[in-house]
């Protein structure tokens, strides 16, 4: 392990292009119902969020979405004249997303290059993404870069979410932290990451999730 501006960094990343060897799991199908009141809470502090920005959004890239139930989330939060797209690194859960959106504004890019025109969307949504990055610096700069505005980004809040998986019996051998969390933040620090990008950032906890919403001054469009 080794310690880096304010987060911890593991050695160990999984290989995203093997789905079936992937250590994949979501929390919405936990049927714990301590999780499932935490979810319900975090999804109500999310959709705060989305209502605080929605008056200024027309367009919305989420990024690491998963199978889609965050893009569902987001697509009931905002406006039905705001257009909303969906992207992941991994093919399968994108085929599971647009099995569950039943459209194909789901599709396949990495973070780190993403194939969207500079300041080209209103609002860029990364929910807990950034935990699992090994670069999630360039991943922030990436997201600042294609978004003309706002920006909302979660992750787990640590050191809790580790305390919580130990308390648990999670995880034990490796001090409570999650398969392929490489990135760990607490509040301050993680605001201080994302001040990095953006110049104002608003860190909300949803325990034992972090969630910031991060604005820059409104930007035209380029062709880039």
């Amino acid at each position: 392990m080794c310690e880096e501006s304010g987060r911890i960094m593991s050695m160990t990343v999984q290989d995203y292009t093997n789905f079936e060897a992937l250590e994949f799991a979501s929390n919405y199908g936990s049927k714990n119902p301590v999780i499932r009141f935490l979810l319900k809470r975090f999804d109500a502090h999310l959709i705060s969020v989305l209502e605080s920005v929605r008056p200024h959004i027309r367009t919305v890239l989420e990024v690491g979405s998963g199978e889609g139930y965050s893009t569902d989330l987001i697509r009931k939060a905002i406006l039905p004249t705001t257009m909303l797209a969906s992207s992941d690194l991994i093919p399968e859960l994108v085929r599971r997303s647009r099995e569950r959106a039943g459209d194909n504004n789901n599709f396949v890019q990495n973070l780190h290059s993403l194939a969207v025109r500079s300041k080209s969307v209103d609002l860029v949504v990364a929910l807990e993404v950034m935990e699992h990055l090994p670069s999630p610096s360039n991943a922030l700069e990436e997201i600042a870069r294609v978004t003309r505005r706002w920006a909302i980004v979660s992750i787990p809040y640590e050191p809790w979410w580790r305390i919580g998986n130990m308390l648990r019996g999670a995880h034990w051998s490796d001090w409570g932290n999650t398969p392929d969390h490489v990135n760990h933040w607490g509040k301050a620090s993680f605001s201080r990451f994302l001040r990095q990008r953006f110049d104002k950032v608003e860190v909300r906890v949803s325990f034992p999730w972090l969630i910031a919403c991060c604005e820059q001054p409104l930007a035209k469009e380029t062709t880039k």
